[in-house]
């Protein structure tokens, strides 16, 4: 998603749209947004995410 040299330390958010997915009228969220801070830049990051119509989980990645 991002360039190695564009990486920086900082506060970020990812916003992922799970509505049109799903489709389902009691689905949970629309958009999961998660907050996330990076204090190395020079570190590698994941963000993954599971998630179903009614429930999600975030969690930093290997």
């Amino acid at each position: 998603m991002l360039p190695a040299a564009s990486a920086r330390t900082g506060q970020f958010e990812l916003q992922f749209h799970v509505g049109d997915h799903f489709k389902a009228a009691d689905a949970l969220s629309d958009v999961v947004p998660v907050r996330f801070a990076i204090a190395d830049a020079t570190q590698h990051y994941h963000v993954p995410m599971l998630c179903a119509p009614w429930f999600f989980s975030t969690y930093r990645g290997s």
